[in-house]
């Protein structure tokens, strides 16, 4: 079964040798139990390690099994120690992180034999050596004796035609160690055993043949002459290996004996990417913000048309004009351009002291594909009916507030359903922060407001006081006071130049209108009102100018939608309108509608670099990784070897540490992405109790519900490149651990 033949085996270190086996010619039969024995160093483990592939020899052959094992490849041994080798060992060699069943079953998984078959094997063989009940207990748990048993059901699992036993009771009390050899025999028969002892007791007691060693010699042996074996060169080809869901498993029992170090380095691995997944969540909130206002201000139905006012045409020619001239538009709306403010709430009583400007309105569309875009509405609220009705959009109906009453969108449309409001529709005007400069105007202190007691210079400069006083009737009918130290009258060429506002002690008209609804669509910022209300607006407006002399630069407007077939033409629309003498405004409020694109470059410009600041600690983190692992490889050179020697391939220790790497890196994925989640809700958190309204200025797409928004895209990205930062970091510790030789990592302690 197995023949050497002129073997010599020499170690060497520098320029010197030890000569441990010197032409050792043997030939072991099958059913044979040969003891070794001899002295300490004289080779009998080198012997027993020639035999088992742990080692090779120097010089000779060795046939098994009719094949010259001398001429085997690297996987040919890992098969045969797998396959035929059975090695129980005399310092156990139990594998410390993993329970009595995977130390058993891993000879086993390594063989190819699925998780659960190899564990149902394994408990077959425990039971076998009387430690089913130890199973689950790891190594340092069990006896001596208890811990040998365990090697010898590793050694049998695979049912090898040899079982080799290098010193099986030496660590054990005489008693144990012949409780630990009748097992050994007993299990053994029908195999070639070949037991290493310096015990001659031991044996006589249990060898059909003894071999003597003295200083790598054979200088006994009481076999019969060697038979004749036929030699065979053709190879096998073996197609097995641990397969990579074990090499998972293995890890993971290893993780868990150092849990703590473990989690540290994923940890570590972890902050990098949530660094990055923090970023990547700012960023993407702001590009899919620019995105919706751009799409917002390209797929917008709504157009501002304006022209000088006309008071000779009337509100019906100027929409007939566009009508006729453009037919691609679903619905027109006239809107006359007249301010109008909110000055109190007459429901439950509130003046406001800073009356709220509607600025832009519009007038309720007709057209229904018009009317889906004006749903969003914060509760049961709706459209106006009655000309005596108006609905608010959320940033109007909030300004009725003090910025310092929190109120939910609910809450707000509660206090504030179906109140009456006076809307102020018609001012006189006042100065508003004047400057101490009045060029070209002229001042005249303590004057009595008499016009005949007026300074020369005004007469000089103005002429007739009634005459002058007609410049002022745009804005109000009262000579300009200025009140300082001393009283100051103004007089100008040009009262235009004037900063003016709305004198609130002094209104003309005051409409009361019901509020029937807030819009909740932060694209839509304009009050809606009834057209027939508007219509009233266009009369008074048209009378307004009639008394007062409204020069050109009051404008008319239509608002027109335009019809979804025609939507892509918009920019020619606007083109023909200018082209007809109208001036046309989008009436989307978008934030970066201007140099958008260079916009959006310059994001992911700034998202790159910090990125790759924050790539820096990734890096870092993968070499700690790095270093780990060595440390690691360091710490399991004995678990290596002891692998190796169970027929074990470089290929099965790669997977085992790419396993743990794998590992390591879905564990620091999943972390990240779990403290990313937690800083996301408090950014939100703090960002909606005191950013948003800042922010909501400049950004106005910005999410109500915050300002970091993770992709769940992103969030598998993370856990696909930890998992690869962490394998590509554990690549060299893994290669270089399957470099080790099985006698070499054997020996280390």
């Amino acid at each position: 079964m197995i023949k050497l033949n002129k073997i010599h085996k020499i170690y060497t270190q520098g320029k010197i040798g030890f000569h441990a086996l010197k032409d050792v010619s043997l030939f072991f039969k099958q059913d044979e139990r040969v003891v070794v024995y001899g002295k300490s160093g004289c080779g009998k483990t080198t012997l027993l390690n020639l035999i088992a592939g742990l080692d090779r020899p120097s010089s000779g052959d060795m046939v098994i099994s009719d094949k010259l094992t001398t001429k085997f490849t690297e996987s040919e041994w890992d098969y045969f120690r797998n396959h035929n080798i059975g090695f129980i060992f005399q310092q156990f060699n139990l594998i410390e992180h993993l329970p009595v069943i995977e130390n058993v079953a891993i000879s086993a998984k390594i063989s190819g034999h699925r998780h659960n078959n190899a564990r149902k094997m394994a408990l077959e063989m425990l039971k076998k050596v009387g430690l089913e009940k130890h199973a689950l207990k790891k190594p340092r748990q069990l006896s001596g004796g208890e811990r040998q048993r365990v090697g010898i059901a590793r050694a049998l699992i695979n049912n090898p035609d040899i079982i080799l036993a290098d010193e099986p009771t030496g660590a054990l009390d005489r008693t144990t160690g012949n409780q630990i050899m009748d097992l050994i025999t007993e299990m053994a028969k029908d195999k070639l055993l070949i037991i290493v002892t310096h015990d001659m007791k031991l044996a006589q007691k249990y060898a059909t043949r003894l071999i003597e060693l003295q200083d790598g010699v054979v200088t006994k042996d009481t076999a019969p002459d060697m038979d004749k074996v036929t030699i065979r060169l053709k190879r096998d080809i073996h197609k097995r290996s641990l397969s990579f869901i074990e090499g998972i498993r293995l890890a993971l029992h290893n993780i868990k004996a150092r849990k703590w170090r473990t989690g540290l380095v994923a940890f570590g691995l972890s902050i990098g990417i949530v660094g990055l997944l923090l970023i990547s969540a700012l960023f993407n909130t702001i590009r899919d913000s620019m995105h919706a206002e751009g799409a917002a201000l390209r797929d917008n139905p709504e157009l501002s048309i304006y022209r000088p006012f006309d008071p000779d045409q009337d509100a019906h020619d100027m929409l007939s004009a566009i009508e006729d001239n453009h037919p691609f538009f679903l619905d027109l709306s006239y809107v006359p351009d007249y301010p109008l403010t909110i000055i109190e709430n007459e429901t439950s009583g509130t003046v406001y002291r800073n009356p709220v400007s509607l600025g832009h309105y519009i007038g309720t569309p007709v057209h229904p594909d018009i009317l889906r875009i004006y749903d969003s509405f914060v509760g049961d609220g709706r459209l106006p009916e009655t000309s005596d009705e108006f609905v608010l959009p959320l940033s109007k109906a909030q300004a009725l507030f003090s910025t310092h009453i929190d109120l939910s969108h609910d809450e707000l449309w509660n206090r504030l359903n179906h109140h009456q409001f006076s809307l102020s529709t018609n001012f006189h005007y006042a100065p508003f922060e004047l400057e101490n400069e009045f060029e070209p105007c002229l001042k005249v202190e303590n004057w009595d407001e008499d016009p005949d007691t007026l300074p020369q210079s005004f007469t000089d400069r103005f002429g007739d006081y009634e005459t002058h006083m007609e410049t002022l009737t745009p804005y109000t009918d009262e000579p300009v006071k200025i009140y300082d130290h001393e009283q100051k009258h103004l007089f100008c060429d040009d009262y235009s130049s004037l900063n003016w506002f709305i004198d609130r002690d002094n209104h003309k008209e005051v409409t009361t209108l019901r509020l029937v609804g807030i819009i909740d669509d932060r694209n839509i910022n304009n009050a809606l009102f009834h057209p027939d209300f508007l219509l009233t607006l266009e009369i008074q407006k048209t009378a307004l100018s009639n008394d007062q002399n409204i020069d050109n630069e009051n404008r008319e407007k239509v608002i027109a939608y335009i019809g979804n077939d025609h939507i892509d033409q918009k920019a020619a629309i606007i083109r023909s309108l200018e082209n007809e003498g109208y001036m046309v405004q989008e009436t989307t409020n978008v934030s970066f509608n201007f140099l958008a694109g260079l916009t959006l470059l310059f994001t992911y410009i700034i998202q790159f670099i910090f990125s790759s600041i924050i790539g820096i600690a990734v890096i870092t983190a993968g070499l700690m990784l790095l270093m780990v692992l060595y440390i690691s490889i360091i710490e399991r050179t004995r678990e290596i070897g002891l692998i190796r020697a169970m027929g074990g391939t470089r290929k099965d220790i790669r997977t085992i540490f790419v396993g743990e790497t794998t590992m390591i890196g879905l564990f620091a994925g999943l972390l990240s992405i779990g403290i990313a989640l937690i800083l996301v809700l408090l950014g939100n958190h703090v960002f909606n109790q005191q950013l948003h309204v800042l922010l909501s200025r400049y950004f106005e797409n910005i999410p109500v519900d915050g300002i970091f928004s993770l992709d769940i895209r992103i969030m598998l990205y993370a856990v696909i490149g930890s998992i690869i930062i962490a394998i590509t970091s554990g690549l060299i510790p893994a290669v270089s651990a399957s470099r080790k030789q099985p006698i070499e990592a054997l020996k280390k302690d």
